[in-house]
């Protein structure tokens, strides 16, 4: 009995790490595009948004799109899902369109998707099929293509907070789990909030590429301080992270000078 026991707990623990996933949301705000549909109430010339769901998981770690919604101005809108990764890009077939029959919709985009990279997305008419619902058989005249920017729109989750003394008054240090790529910089995401000068965004470099960041997950901070004779502490912060599909094993990054970050943010730091 304590045997099965063992083995089922040991079961559970490996189902547990192998089959986590990890989503992620993207969208492309005022794609640039068009349409070369004459149909007599199809308007596809403008849309407002381009939305995209991926996800990765421990059995297969490339990134995935879940689904595709093109948000039209003055169509209803189109959606897509199963999409296939074939020949560097995405592939789907959607059956029952506005007044198509079948419509064969690509996605060229980079792998793994990630912040202000171009991605090329193109709708065409499915008029002949190699083989019944084979993407890389499907061809026809395209009723649309747009392209633009991604931006990641995945919900933060805070991970951990810590609160230092900064010239006599409070400031929190939020740690949030993915690092991210933005207009604004790249790297761990740290929101700072200093008691009676705001709040700021900063980005500590991480020890991967940015690209990779989908499969790491941040954990905690690491914050080490040194006070001098004259009174003045010193920072350095590192980030605990983890491998976003599991297995247990964490590491730090390592470690920054805190003060030329703060400096950098709020355009002043009480150096002594």
């Amino acid at each position: 009995m304590k045997a099965i026991i063992a083995f089922l707990t040991i079961f559970t623990i490996f189902s547990t790490t192998t089959t986590q996933a990890e989503d992620f949301q993207f969208e492309i705000p005022y794609p640039s595009g068009g349409s070369s549909v004459t149909y007599p109430g199809l308007d596809l010339g403008y849309a407002k948004k381009i939305k995209i769901k991926a996800s990765n998981s421990y059995h297969d770690p490339m990134m995935q799109i879940d689904e595709l919604e093109i948000v039209f101005e003055n169509a209803t809108n189109f959606k897509a899902g199963n999409f296939k990764y074939t020949n560097g890009s995405y592939k789907a077939v959607v059956e029952d369109v506005w007044v198509y029959r079948k419509i064969l919709v690509q996605v060229m985009a980079p792998q793994p998707l990630v912040s202000n990279e171009d991605v090329y997305i193109s709708l065409n008419v499915v008029e002949l099929e190699g083989v019944l619902d084979d993407v890389n058989m499907s061809v026809g005249p395209s009723i649309y293509d747009a392209n633009g920017f991604l931006q990641d729109v995945t919900p933060d989750v805070l991970v951990d907070q810590e609160t230092i003394l900064l010239d006599g008054k409070n400031m929190t240090i939020q740690l949030f789990k993915r690092a991210k790529s933005e207009m604004d910089g790249a790297g761990f995401k740290l929101v700072t909030n200093w008691h009676g000068y705001g709040q700021r965004t900063i980005y500590l470099p991480t020890p991967f590429p940015i690209s990779d960041a989908h499969m790491f997950n941040a954990i905690g901070l690491e914050i080490e301080s040194n006070q001098f004779p004259d009174g003045f502490v010193d920072y350095l912060i590192g980030v605990k992270y983890e491998d976003a599909l599991g297995g247990g094993y964490s590491q730090t990054s390592p470690t920054e000078p805190l003060p030329p970050l703060i400096e950098q943010a709020y355009g002043y730091y009480p150096w002594p």
